[in-house]
This record gives C-alpha cells, structure tokens and sequence, in this order.
C-alpha cells in the first residue's frame, strides 16, 4: 500500500503543461505504470492545480529529475508515517474500512509532505528564473561588450584609415614641397642664368656705348667740338626742324643742310654763329630712327659736351621716348634743356581750321597752352623747367628780332645763357642789351658793341677753361 500511495504522488507531480490531474487521469497513469489500486483514488484537486500553476515555466526534464529527488529525500519521513497510520488502522477496523481509511489517510500525509516539497520546487524555479535572468543579462552585456567590441574595432579602423589618410598626405605635402624645392631652385638657377646672360649682355652694351661714345667724341672732335667754346646742340626726332632752325639763326648764312622729306642729317655738324663769336650751334642727328635708336640717343651724340640743348618739336611728332631720354640724359649731366615748337605758324592755321577758331593771336594762344599742358609731366618726372618757345623759322630767319611768336625770346635766351659761369663784370643783362645793340645794324656790320659781345664770349670760354 505504502508503494501505491508512493507511485500515486510520484505520478501527480508529474504535471504536463495545461492539463490538471483528477481522479481519472490519476487511475490512467496507475494503469500505464502497471498499478491498479485496490479502491478507487482520491486525488486533491487543488493539489494538482497548485502544482501545475507553480511549475508551468519549468522544463519537463529538469523537473522530472528534480521531482525525484525531492521525493528522495522525503521517502524515509513519508515511509514512517504512512507505516504507522496503516498499523493504527489495521488494528481498529475492518480491512475494508481500514483500506479506505488507510487512502484517506494516505492522502492527507500526502499533502502534509508535499507542502515543503513544493516550496522547495518554488525556490528551485524562482531560482532557475533568477538563473535565466543572470544568463538574459550575460547575453545582453556578451552583446553589449560585443557591439562595444565592434564598435571600438571600427574607430579603430577609422583611425587607422584616418592616420593612413593623414600619413598620404603628409607624405604628398612632402612630395609637393620636393617638386616646389626642385622648381625653386630650377628657376632660381634660370633666374642666375638669365641674370648672368644679363649682366653680360650689359656689360657688352655699355663697352659697345663706350665705344660708340669715343668714337662720336673724336668725330665730334675733329668736327670742330671744343669745350672751351659754347656749344648748343639741336635734338629731337628726324625731320622736326633742326637745321631749318640753325639757318634761321645764321640770319641767312647758315650752311645746315635742309631737307624737305625726312632727316638728312647723318652726322652731327657744326656752326658757328655768326652773331656771336665762340658761340658754335651744332645740327645733329634725328633721333628713333634705325641709326640713331633714342635709347642710346644721349651717349651716341655725347649730349654732356653741350652747354644748351635745344629740344625741337612740331605738329608732325608728338612727345616720344626719345624726348624723355634726351630730358633724362640732360638731368643726369647737369644741362638746361629749351623745348622749341618749330613750324608754328602752320600748326596755328591748322588748329584755327579744326578748332574753328577765326582769330589767328587765339588759335596760336590756344595751342601754346595745349603744348604748355603735354609738357607738365615730363617736367614733373623730371624735374627740370622746359621752358617752351613757339617759333616761326621764316619769319626768324628773315626778321629775327622782330620776328613773330616767341623767336626774339629764343634768341635772348641763348644769349642769356651764355653767362651762366658769370666772369667778372659780365651778366646776363649786359649780354643780351649789347647783343640787341647789335642786332639792329646790319648783319654785315662789325661795331664795337659786337667786339665787346665777342669779348665777353671769350672772357666766359676763358673762365671755363
């Protein structure tokens, strides 16, 4: 009987999910397990309920095995018990009663021995949840270290990447920096080369300026040039004017050679003035042209050699380079510079015609003024007066001191300058007053006011030597 009561709990306890044992089913697994009781079975609903609600989450196996052995351990207990109960009964009654009595007994020590028996499967569950919870949150910080791992892996390859990018292009500013060393100091050596080539190129052109200088200095030498003397040099671009001007001077007695196209003046000439002894005009050269090229205008003609330089200019040229050279040149050397506007007459009708203008004395101050203007620069760049005279040629070379425009004025001018290293007793003044004295005789005529000009001309060309 003790077996039966045994196989009874051993078989409720095994509680398959969402089925409760009664009566039925218990007598149903006696028979499966080969035991047929004797009585009918009366099995605690509520037992089996309790039961199935507490073990629901549990798995069959491990409950099996952990059923087993709880009943294990409280087989002796249940044993004893269950023992003396049956001797109690079999000695009061009938052994029908004391069948009965021994099932209902039976299942009352059942249940008083499967209380701690449950708590106990209570405990094991929760502790197998708190088990399962442990591992879910195992999982959860394995997966978390995981995608903490993978994470940290990937910085580390964008670092990597990011230090390989950064490596490229240290290793490309390295590159650049080598290709820029190269070039700078490719170009460096061009720039030395062509600064060389330069400076012999430079040197080649000033020994080639020197020699044109020496020779122009001995041409000019054996032309006449002496520096004891005073010498005006006329400059300015070919066909401007020049030697028509020298013969006006020479008040017809000019031997300047005139050409009607162009320049014919191929090597610089002297003349002396026949106003006044020691005085020697000198015709040379146009300048910008093949023969005479205007950057080497005032080394090529030794313009230093001259104590007046007389700058032509007319309506057929405009203020080119060679006039910034000559007034460039004449800066360095210390020498006053005349700007002469030749051929006025016909520029003046000319700009009558085009600027309408119907007085001729209006139209010449017009364009005077205008020339006036295109000199301010040059006198600014080069910090010299530039004074401007407007002259007529024929009328100067047939009136001279009468002449129209600003001919008498040039002609004072180059007198008044022949003081500039005042000797004793000599100005300025004195030269010009005894040179217009003269100018009113004849031309032919020598007075003594010409000796005294002629002797004041030697007493300056004395001075200066």
């Amino acid at each position: 009987m003790l077996l039966s009561v045994v196989r009874v709990s051993n078989l409720c306890c095994r509680r398959l999910p969402s089925v409760t044992h009664d009566a039925s089913s218990v007598s149903a697994m006696c028979a499966a397990d080969g035991y047929r009781p004797r009585q009918p079975l009366v099995v605690h609903a509520s037992l089996a309920s309790q039961n199935n609600r507490q073990h629901s989450a549990i798995s069959r196996n491990k409950r099996d095995s952990n059923i087993v052995s709880i009943f294990a351990a409280a087989m002796p207990r249940f044993e004893t018990v269950a023992a003396a109960a049956a001797a109690t009964l079999a000695a009061a009654a009938t052994p029908v009663v004391a069948a009965a009595a021994t099932a209902v007994v039976m299942s009352a020590i059942f249940l008083v021995v499967s209380r701690p028996v449950n708590q106990q499967l209570v405990d094991l569950e929760n502790q197998q949840r708190a088990a399962a919870t442990a591992r879910d949150a195992a999982e959860t910080a394995r997966q978390e270290a995981d995608t903490a791992l993978a994470r940290a892996q990937s910085a580390a390859q964008e670092a990597a990447e990011a230090a390989e990018l950064r490596d490229a292009a240290v290793r490309q500013q390295l590159q650049d920096a080598q290709r820029a060393a190269q070039a700078a100091s490719a170009l460096a050596e061009r720039r030395a080369r062509v600064s060389a080539e330069q400076a012999r190129e430079e040197e080649r052109r000033r020994a080639e300026l020197q020699r044109r200088h020496d020779e122009e200095s001995a041409r000019l030498s054996s032309a006449g040039l002496d520096t004891a003397q005073y010498n005006v040099g006329f400059v300015g671009n070919a066909g401007t004017g020049k030697s028509t001007l020298i013969n006006a001077f020479q008040r017809g007695q000019g031997t300047a050679s005139v050409s009607a196209v162009g320049d014919c003046t191929t090597e610089s000439s002297s003349h002396p003035w026949v106003c006044v002894p020691g005085v020697v005009l000198w015709d040379l050269p146009g300048g910008s042209t093949e023969d005479h090229p205007r950057e080497s205008y005032g080394t090529d003609h030794c313009l230093e050699y001259f104590d007046l330089l007389i700058l032509t200019y007319n309506r057929g040229s405009s203020w080119s380079q060679l006039c910034g050279h000559i007034c460039a040149y004449a800066r360095q050397h210390g020498k006053r510079v005349v700007v002469v506007y030749t051929d006025f007459h016909h520029a003046v009708e000319n700009h009558a015609e085009d600027a309408d203008l119907a007085d001729i004395p209006l139209a010449a101050r017009d364009l005077a003024g205008r020339v006036n203007q295109l000199l301010q620069t040059p006198r600014e760049r080069h910090d010299l007066e530039l004074p401007l005279y407007c002259v007529d040629s024929r009328s100067l070379k047939r009136q001279f001191l009468s002449a129209s425009y600003d001919g008498p004025a040039l002609v004072e001018e180059v007198v008044r300058s022949l003081a500039q290293r005042n000797p004793d007793g000599v100005t300025a003044d004195t030269l010009w007053e005894q040179f217009r004295d003269t100018a009113t005789t004849t031309a032919t005529t020598t007075t003594t006011v010409v000796r005294a000009v002629a002797t004041a001309v030697e007493a300056v060309a004395a001075a200066r030597v």
